[in-house]
């Protein structure tokens, strides 16, 4: 059984959080099951689809890394003077025998069934109230890939959690946000304490910059039903996270075939050419457009920056960035203010790769202005 590095950040709990879930444990309460899926490469190893967080808590506190909240800090279910502000070897031993003797539920899926359905079924998974995005599903499923790895350090903000400084030490290299001093405190900020940067979701802006930049190379794998078959072992029904999936999925299969030519960019191409025009329009835009760059706009963000890098050679006006920044603040109002077509995607792939031109031109309408 293994976790993956890249499925999900192992510190998203706090230690009150732990230490009631480690309570229900002691006191025989019903916790989740854990679901498993048996690797691709060797079916007697099985892959923690869900349960990472509550499968590492259990090892920590049996390892003894760390202790019990007190019982003033933690809103204990019932007398936790057995348990409360003590580790594991502190326990009394009928309280260690609980715990050790505790019988987890575990599912497993099918080995044998369809990637498309297995990933289905993974979004569909909630882990402990907290559900499991896309993005996590993605990076955990890829994560073999140097430049799916790549796009996982991107999307770190906080260099001092756990999670971040094990991916970091894990891929070798430096967090990539480090080359940009001025750019970096300013990414932080813009993450740090917020709802929306649950789970991935950082990273995924990466990847909707790269999807949006990459959109006719997307066109042309999403076109060979066969190769998209026979290659990713992947269908299409027309919705953008599957589109999503087959970035992530040809990333992978094309890494695991250097010699070949690519569509998708590679590690270091990501590193020197796509990452540095990311960075620097993201600053520019954080900079000129105050509050109408808001976390909340990450999306839109991501899918205009390409736009901009094209259309822009020289910077932006000041009356280009109004305009920029109006577009950003009410998108659609504006978008219609410039008479270009706007479409609503919905979950939809097609509408969204309308939507992409539709960024297009209104870059380009902007450049006129």
């Amino acid at each position: 059984m293994f976790i993956p590095h890249y499925q999900r950040d192992a510190d998203q709990w706090d230690d009150i959080k732990k230490s009631l879930f480690i309570e229900s444990v002691l006191n025989r309460l019903t916790i989740p099951a854990f679901y498993l899926a048996s690797s691709e490469d060797n079916p007697e190893v099985s892959e923690v689809v869900d349960g990472q967080q509550r499968l590492t808590t259990l090892n920590a506190f049996y390892t003894n890394q760390f202790t019990l909240s007190s019982s003033d800090e933690c809103p204990y279910y019932g007398n936790s003077a057995h348990y409360a502000s003590k580790r594991y070897e502190q326990l009394a031993e009928n309280w260690q025998r609980a715990l050790r003797r505790y019988n987890l539920t575990l599912v497993s899926l099918p080995q044998n069934m369809e990637l498309t359905l297995r990933l289905e079924i993974y979004r569909r998974i909630n882990e402990g109230g907290t559900p499991l995005s896309g993005q996590d599903i993605r990076l955990g499923y890829y994560s073999q890939s140097e430049a799916v790895r790549f796009i996982q350090t991107v999307g770190i903000f906080d260099q001092t959690r756990e999670g971040s400084r094990r991916i970091i030490d894990d891929v070798g290299y430096p967090w990539p946000w480090g080359k940009y001093p001025d750019a970096a405190p300013l990414w932080e900020k813009w993450w740090s304490d917020s709802k929306v940067a649950l789970g991935q979701t950082a990273s995924e802006m990466f990847t909707w910059y790269l999807v949006s930049k990459y959109r006719a190379q997307i066109d042309a794998i999403l076109r060979d039903h066969n190769r998209l078959a026979e290659n990713l072992k992947l269908t299409f029904r027309g919705t953008t996270d599957e589109v999503l999936d087959i970035a992530c999925a040809q990333l992978r299969f094309e890494d695991s075939r250097p010699d070949e030519p690519r569509l998708m960019p590679s590690q270091d191409v990501l590193r020197d050419e796509d990452f540095p025009r990311f960075a620097e329009w993201w600053h520019k835009i954080r900079l000129n457009c105050g509050p109408n760059a808001n976390v909340a706009k990450h999306r839109a963000i991501a899918l205009f920056i390409p736009a901009l890098d094209r259309i822009f050679p020289a910077p932006p006006s000041s009356g280009q960035w109004t305009l920029i920044m109006r577009f950003l603040g009410k998108t659609r109002e504006t978008a219609r203010e410039l008479e270009v077509e706007f479409p609503e995607p919905k979950g939809k792939w097609r509408k969204q790769r309308e939507q992409f031109d539709g960024f297009d031109r209104v870059a380009e309408v902007i450049s006129k202005k």
